[in-house]
């Protein structure tokens, strides 16, 4: 069920937001008579707003509807999606839910304040292959959108393509008011210390060695409104790393990290000397 609908004489409607869209409040839409004129933005299917047991607002289709992605949603999909947005809109970009693109659709699509800059952030709770989630990143990434999957659950394309996992409190409340933690797809990398003599830490005796260094899961968990702002603002970037470790050797993934992580696993022999 989405969160936007198309309304015939105003355009896009937000249900996350305040007004709705061109001035609209909620109030005009819904239980109103005569009803609102709304269509879905996928399908074109009529739709109606709603009201959840918790106090999210959304728009439901109605009866008869077609073949529509929207329609399976779960809540906990939409909720994750309007914590996505919530956190985009803190850092001060727009967030826009439910864009269609070429070839494509973001649950989330944040744009920079100057409109230069454009993510989608996605919500994918529901099971995928790898190979799908690739390509959907290609399509993404070919219209000059970078994207990060999110989940709630350990998934087997964490790592194979932008992605996190989060940890959702369980709590009560607004939907906006529950908290999240990244607990995997981040990573930092740690120098191991090396025994050997005449290594990469050139300095002819044991010591720090980027060389045998490796990558590893950030602890502790970083928040997500920390995690999306430092996004956002390109300090938090995707790298590919060529080794990554959590209890023991894993194949090369994609981790979320900082540019001095990045220039310490690419430091070469020798620019690393051990502490006197």
């Amino acid at each position: 069920m989405p969160l936007t609908a198309q309304h015939a004489s105003t355009g896009v409607l937000d249900a996350t937001v305040d007004p709705l869209g061109e001035g609209v409040p909620w109030e005009a839409i819904h239980r109103a008579r005569p009803r609102a004129p709304l269509t879905c933005r996928e399908c074109g299917h009529g739709l109606h707003a709603k009201v959840s047991p918790k106090g999210l607002r959304f728009f439901a289709h109605d009866r008869a509807a077609p073949t529509c992605s929207l329609v399976g949603e779960t809540m906990a999909h939409r909720l994750l999606k309007l914590q996505l947005a919530s956190a985009i809109r803190d850092t001060g970009w727009y967030a826009e839910l439910e864009v269609a693109g070429d070839g494509w659709r973001a649950d989330v699509l944040a744009t920079s304040p100057d409109g230069a800059r454009r993510m989608a952030w996605e919500a994918q709770l529901a099971q995928i292959t790898v190979d799908e989630l690739r390509e959907r990143t290609a399509r993404m990434e070919a219209s000059g959108v970078p994207v990060c999957w999110v989940t709630d659950r350990e998934r087997p394309w964490i790592g194979a393509v932008p992605a996190i996992r989060l940890s959702l409190a369980d709590e009560s409340g607004p939907p906006v008011a529950v908290d999240a933690k990244v607990v995997d797809g981040t990573g930092v990398f740690r120098e191991a210390w090396c025994p050997r003599r005449r290594c990469e830490n050139d300095g002819g005796a044991p010591g720090p060695c980027p060389g045998h260094g490796w990558w590893r899961p950030v602890e502790p968990d970083v928040d997500l409104s920390v995690f999306v702002a430092g996004v956002l603002a390109g300090t938090i970037r995707a790298h590919r790393t060529p080794r990554y470790s959590r209890f023991f050797l894993e194949s090369a993934r994609i981790v979320w990290t900082t540019r001095p992580h990045v220039i310490t696993e690419r430091a070469p022999a020798g620019s690393q000397r051990a502490p006197p």
